[in-house]
């Protein structure tokens, strides 16, 4: 007893209260994969060296399903991604054809070409950063960095296509 610190019993307390977050389990859902608590864990604390915290943004809210999107803005009335004819959501801006073609396969074709294994599943790469979920291969922290700032292009030039009404520019 004489080595239980208040630390030590303040972290029990706080972690017997402690819910895993619901993006996890949506991000399951969503993508048909299954990840340890210890894989959420470094997809979530998975920093890249070379980003600020505001280039590391817009992919952090991402993984936590909190990346706003036009589906929830009550006053637009064209909800359709600006690159296809979809509803634009969280996981249509992994899973989009176009943009795929466009502006994901040459980042991922890049990361390859840099010694990056070749993801298993895109989707699953560019929503958590999961290379191999089978092995439990994660993406490191060079090649976050690549993907935090391909993420904050990307949302900035769709609020911008959106705000000034014009076309989606993926080059």
């Amino acid at each position: 007893m004489d080595s239980i610190t208040v630390k030590t019993l303040t972290r029990i307390k706080t972690m017997r209260k402690f819910k895993t977050p619901a993006s996890e389990k949506a991000w399951e859902d969503r993508l048909g994969i299954k990840l340890t608590a210890e894989e959420h864990e470094a997809i979530c604390s998975t920093k890249s060296d070379c980003t600020t915290p505001r280039d590391a943004m817009t992919w952090r809210k991402l993984k936590h399903r909190n990346l706003y999107t036009v589906k929830h803005d009550t006053e637009t009335v064209d909800k359709t991604c600006m690159a296809c004819d979809e509803q634009e959501n969280q996981l249509h801006l992994c899973e989009c054809g176009v943009m795929h073609e466009e502006f994901w396969d040459p980042i991922i074709e890049t990361l390859i070409e840099l010694g990056m294994q070749e993801p298993t599943n895109k989707v699953a790469f560019l929503a958590l950063g999961v290379i191999d979920e089978q092995s439990g291969t994660l993406i490191d922290k060079d090649e976050s960095g690549v993907l935090e700032l391909a993420w904050r292009v990307l949302y900035a030039e769709i609020q911008r296509a959106r705000h000034e009404a014009g076309r989606l520019d993926l080059t």
